[in-house]
């Protein structure tokens, strides 16, 4: 029968809190049930193990490189006989990345839990996998290439690093081998893999992506295409690509600018770009970016006036976060284009337009 506490100590436990009865509970168990130490716990689990080994190898020392093996079978006869508390062997090969790595693992452990053995008497199921081979240069310069066009923007360090670790975590979660596979879309490096080419330098970043060679026009199409879903649009009107194609000298355009707007749209054009188009074509900017059927008229100004919108969003209480969120911009980028320092395409004025509830001309003020 349980002994019943003196009076003081009951009224003492009846007047604590909730949390600070928790908080006794707590600390009485680890007096009265101390958690094992380390040295304890790599006794428990290869204590049964290292007796048997010992045993087994009287011809070769902990020092030894030479680590003698018992049988499965073995172990198991002994730990079902003596020692069922011991995990299994099974267990053990899991844990330790074989049953060769676990005994490895548990020669030379000492009864006290100190280990004189040439392995190391800790789990690690990463044991006895194969690794992945060693990315090329050429691997690392694609993967931030991808990395960019995938997110529609130069990536900084921690871009890369985020996406490099997804990128792994999904092609897992698909059932992907990564230690095996070649495909160049599962050699995915991490950041840790790009250093070691890159080893020197605070600008090392910077220098792998100067090398992967990105273009300024790469990453506005993949900005583009990554942001015109949220408009709703298409490319743009057709008659506008038409009658571009016809007047491709008089605006000033080679080949492959008339090929890449013929393909993907207006949007990507940063916008005094545009506006030279639009006024080619005597249509609107809303017009050109596919968002308007009637052409409308042509743009009075050429760059983005930010002193209006930052008026109309704090109208409509728009946070900084809220609108990077919305562009799928960094702050850093987005401050640039408030101080006029860069100029934003055609479709992410559509965007913050769209933002304000306003046109996107409204937006397009005269240069300075």
């Amino acid at each position: 029968m349980t002994a019943s506490l003196p009076a003081p100590i009951e009224a003492l436990l009846r007047a604590l809190e909730q949390g600070s009865l928790a908080e006794l509970e707590r600390a009485l168990t680890l007096r009265l049930q101390p958690t094992p130490t380390p040295a304890e716990r790599r006794v428990a689990e290869l204590g049964l193990l290292a007796e048997l080994l010992a045993e087994r190898g009287s011809a070769a020392s902990p020092d030894s490189p030479d680590v003698p093996r018992v049988e499965r079978e073995a172990y198991e006869r002994h730990r079902l006989a003596s020692r069922a508390d011991a995990p299994a062997a099974d267990t053990l090969a899991k844990r330790y990345g074989g049953w060769r790595r676990a005994c490895r693992a548990a020669h030379g452990l000492l009864p006290d839990g100190r280990h004189r053995g040439p392995g190391k008497p800790w789990p690690s199921p990463a044991r006895g996998r194969r690794r992945v081979s060693p990315y090329s240069l050429e691997e690392i310069r694609a993967a931030i290439r991808r990395c960019a066009l995938e997110l529609g923007r130069i990536p900084s360090s921690g871009d890369y690093h985020w996406w490099s670790r997804e990128k792994r975590r999904a092609l897992r979660a698909r059932g992907v081998e990564l230690a095996t596979s070649r495909l160049p879309e599962h050699r995915v490096p991490g950041i840790e893999a790009l250093y070691r080419h890159y080893p020197c330098g605070r600008e090392r970043f910077r220098q792998a992506l100067r090398e992967s060679a990105l273009s300024e026009v790469e990453i506005a199409i993949a900005r583009a295409n990554r942001l015109l879903p949220a408009l709703k649009v298409a490319h743009g009107p057709r008659t506008a690509l038409r009658e571009l194609a016809s007047r491709t000298q008089a605006a000033g355009l080679d080949s492959d600018t008339l090929a890449r707007i013929e393909e993907h749209g207006f949007g990507w054009l940063d916008l005094p770009r545009a506006v030279e188009i639009a006024r080619l074509l005597r249509g609107s900017l809303e017009w050109l970016v596919g968002r308007s059927a009637s052409r409308g008229s042509p743009p009075a100004g050429e760059s983005f006036d930010s002193e209006r919108f930052r008026l109309l969003a704090r109208e409509r209480k728009l946070s900084e976060r809220e609108i990077c969120e919305r562009l799928s911009l960094p702050a850093g980028p987005f401050r640039r284009l408030m101080r006029g320092s860069d100029q934003p395409l055609l479709v992410e004025l559509a965007i913050l337009s769209s933002l304000v509830g306003t046109g996107i001309d409204e937006l397009v003020r005269l240069g300075d």
